[in-house]
């Protein structure tokens, strides 16, 4: 019995239904017998996740090039203490490369890079290395293949050794002799060698003797040492896309050639004395150029690194690499 129900209603309720309406328990689904019908709280709670998932890598990313980073960093005081402990010694600073002519043709016979390891902990490498012979000399072969944590920035994605294929008989080395070598990153400041604006840095090439420390007149606070020059045997541009791959026995490698000597370039990277750019611009060794976001790490004459944007002016860079060119600095 229907109690409160007046009897002409009770089998009418029905009715009431719009026509053509479904109940839910009709209706068809999209979905198979057995899969759950996902909630919007749940599809809105994964893309929360996924989007704390890209929060937290691109986090995790960003502590790693910290780190990084930071690394080079002290790369760079190493070698900071270590040069003044070379000074401490000689009384000069390192050269950046000399020549010797011998029998078998011009060979580096001594280079910056070289001259600090008794100061950075490889007395190991010194005592195995020969001075008096070609750094390419078959002697010296096991020395100079050997990867220096100290000249190579973690950021880069360069190789630690680099595998030259010799051209021609040089220094030691014989034509088509396949040749391992300590790639470095890092280069001393030599010269500027922009138009109008040349002048002689801290470690010069070439000459009979190093530097002194009173040659530095511009003060050790206001003039650059090394530099980062990252890449190893590729050339990069400003969008760090490779342009050229290094095929010299002597370039960029810690027993050769690894200098800076200062040229401005377009701005995107292409055009040597084309421009203004001086950081990051490309890396043929004409100015600092590193994978940090920014900017590239540089190493001052009194030990103390410093960060040198991607926008720093010409000039500013021009005066930082002259050693005695009595021009005021600035900030930078």
């Amino acid at each position: 019995m229907f109690l409160g129900i007046p009897a002409p209603l009770r089998g009418g309720i029905k009715s009431h239904r719009l026509a053509g309406e479904k109940t839910a328990q009709n209706a068809p689904s999209h979905h198979q017998p057995g899969n759950p019908v996902p909630s919007l709280a749940t599809a809105r709670r994964g893309q929360r996740q996924t989007g704390n998932d890209d929060v937290f890598e691109g986090s995790v990313q960003q502590a790693r090039e910290a780190a990084r980073r930071t690394q080079c960093k002290n790369n760079l005081k190493q070698m900071g203490l270590a040069m003044h402990n070379y000074l401490d010694v000689y009384k000069r600073l390192p050269i950046s490369q000399s020549w010797s002519n011998r029998p078998e043709g011009s060979a580096i016979s001594a280079c910056w890079a070289r001259s600090l390891l008794p100061y950075v902990d490889q007395a190991n490498i010194t005592n195995s290395y020969n001075d008096s012979l070609p750094h390419l000399d078959p002697a010296n072969r096991d020395a100079i293949s050997r990867s220096l944590p100290l000249y190579k920035c973690p950021s880069s994605p360069a190789g630690d050794v680099i595998e030259f294929t010799v051209d021609s008989g040089w220094a030691g080395a014989s034509s088509g002799e396949k040749i391992k070598i300590g790639v470095n990153e890092y280069a001393c400041s030599a010269n500027s060698q922009v138009t109008g604006l040349g002048g002689m840095g801290s470690m010069t090439y070439h000459d009979p003797l190093s530097v002194k420390i009173s040659d530095i007149t511009d003060g050790l606070s206001n003039t650059l040492l090394v530099v980062e020059i990252s890449g190893g045997e590729f050339t990069y541009n400003t969008k760090r896309e490779v342009v050229s791959t290094n095929t010299s026995v002597h370039w960029k490698v810690w027993p050769g050639f690894s200098r800076l000597s200062l040229r401005g370039y377009s701005r995107d990277g292409a055009v040597q004395h084309g421009g203004n750019c001086v950081v990051n611009c490309n890396s043929d060794g004409a100015n600092p150029f590193s994978f940090h976001v920014g900017g590239a790490q540089v190493l001052l004459g009194d030990g103390s690194c410093r960060f040198l944007s991607e926008n720093l002016d010409l000039t500013t860079m021009v005066r930082l690499v002259i050693r005695d060119d009595g021009q005021p600095l600035g900030e930078f």
